[in-house]
């Protein structure tokens, strides 16, 4: 598991989500990623931990997966993005 306290979004299928329309994205009934809509409500680290253990991925070596195939996470110390929404992250 990433620690979440210094997680502030993540990148993913081209795109910068915060951690509120990640959790929406993933959790979302009749998406792709429907397995993780039965861990509502859940945070974003706790589905992605999820769907990481069920596909294979070693979330802390995020070489070893690119980010259209699995979120990558922007830390707080990164620099300041605009998710999908308009949230500044």
């Amino acid at each position: 598991m990433i620690n979440s306290g210094g997680v502030k979004g993540y990148v993913f299928e081209a795109d910068i989500w915060c951690p509120a329309c990640m959790e929406e994205h993933l959790g979302r009934a009749g998406s792709k990623y429907q397995y993780a809509y039965s861990l509502k409500p859940a945070s974003a680290e706790l589905m992605l931990d999820s769907w990481a253990k069920r596909v294979g991925f070693k979330r802390d070596n995020e070489h070893s997966f690119d980010s259209d195939e699995f979120p990558k996470v922007i830390l707080d110390q990164d620099e300041q993005e605009i998710c999908k929404c308009g949230e500044t992250i």
